[in-house]
């Protein structure tokens, strides 16, 4: 026996049926949002004869890694009320409880699963999505073009692409300043629409304003070698204010290792980091979000009988899925926009879903 008062072998073997579950759910769902996903590539192939449906399949293969960090807390939900289905149905949990164990101690061996799985999702398959999600990036600009903006921060400072009628602008700076979109140590560079070095130039001040880049004193570098001096001088751009505030790479492209040194550029940059702190504190919590779905799963798959039992787990996996990734989702909203600190907005779905497992664990305890 444990210290927990839960035999090790029956902690295993509910540890073990209950990974069974969420694995086999896991999967399922995976395969589900795949189909989903590689019906939408043919769709948009489907008017590119460049694009053949092998390469839309292998980019539906590359997004499959994506899916997985989504789709975890609802496996684990769906998973271990199946699991816990399964095993009142052979009366196994009838007899556990009968030599005293109570529902909160019959869960530790899922929520030691969950932990696990939570631990191999961040450090084996986060680097493998994010890998996979860059080169789906790369090949969906590739074969369906590119959305006219391409940013790249580094611990150098700004590079950013302007794509104009009749030419391109790459613009670079040190950092970006967001109360006036001042770029300092800025540069512009122009070319043609093939790509052809046009002009060089190295302002004393370089911002945006009013859609239009705006540059004032420096000098300027010509095709033909000359060097002549710049008074003021403006041009349009395709961009608008939040454009340039904010990284078009995604967190979910970034390794959980990795993430937290590319938001300190972000910030030296000048970039809004916002929401990559929020996805991040999201990823730490993710093991107390797994931990407070088992203990709802548990309340309702292990306490209830009969046709009630088939309903509750059916009515909860619905609602607690929908209602956590709605309110998941707004909490998001709330940090990208600076209404909430990102750490609170990254770390609150994960506790308020387990102190709602908490009462119901606290319920069923009372309820046997």
């Amino acid at each position: 026996m444990s210290r927990f008062g839960l035999s090790r072998i029956l902690a295993f073997y509910l540890f073990r049926h209950a990974l069974v579950h969420v694995l086999m759910v896991w999967l399922v769902l995976a395969l589900i949002i795949n189909l989903i996903d590689t019906a939408e590539l043919m769709r948009r192939s489907a008017n590119k004869e460049a694009i053949s449906s092998v390469t839309a399949i292998s980019m539906a293969f590359l997004k499959f890694p994506s899916s997985l960090p989504f789709l975890l807390p609802f496996a684990v939900m769906f998973g271990s009320l199946i699991s816990f289905y399964r095993l009142s149905n052979k009366n196994e949990i009838i007899v556990a409880r009968s030599a005293g164990l109570s529902v909160s101690k019959l869960i530790i061996g899922p929520i030691v699963c969950a932990i696990t799985l939570s631990l191999i999702l961040m450090i084996v398959v986060d680097p493998i999505s994010s890998a996979t999600n860059n080169r789906y990036a790369a090949l969906e600009e590739q074969n369906f073009g590119s959305t006219g903006r391409s940013l790249s921060v580094s611990t150098e400072g700004i590079w950013l692409k302007d794509n104009l009628s009749g030419q391109n602008i790459i613009v670079s700076g040190s950092r970006l300043n967001q109360s006036n979109l001042n770029m300092e140590n800025g540069e512009l560079y122009r070319f043609d629409i093939d790509n052809k070095w046009l002009s060089h130039y190295l302002p004393d001040q370089l911002w945006f304003e009013n859609n239009r880049w705006q540059l004032k004193g420096g000098k300027v570098l010509l095709k033909d070698g000359a060097i002549i001096p710049l008074d003021i001088i403006s041009f349009p751009s395709s961009l608008n204010a939040a454009d340039l505030t904010n990284s078009n790479k995604k967190p979910e492209a970034i390794s959980l290792l990795k993430l937290w040194n590319y938001i300190g550029v972000l910030e030296n940059a000048g970039l809004n980091s916002l929401g990559h702190r929020s996805y991040f504190y999201y990823q730490l919590s993710l093991p107390i979000v797994l931990i407070g779905m088992i203990m709802i799963a548990g309340h309702h798959g292990l306490l209830y009988k009969g046709r009630r039992r088939k309903l509750s787990i059916i009515m909860v996996a619905m609602i607690s899925a929908l209602g956590f990734y709605i309110f998941k989702d707004i909490m998001y909203v709330f940090g990208t926009s600076g209404r909430l600190p990102p750490i609170i907005v990254g770390f609150a779905p994960g506790f308020i879903v387990t102190l709602i497992g908490l009462g119901s664990l606290m319920k069923a305890d009372q309820n046997a």
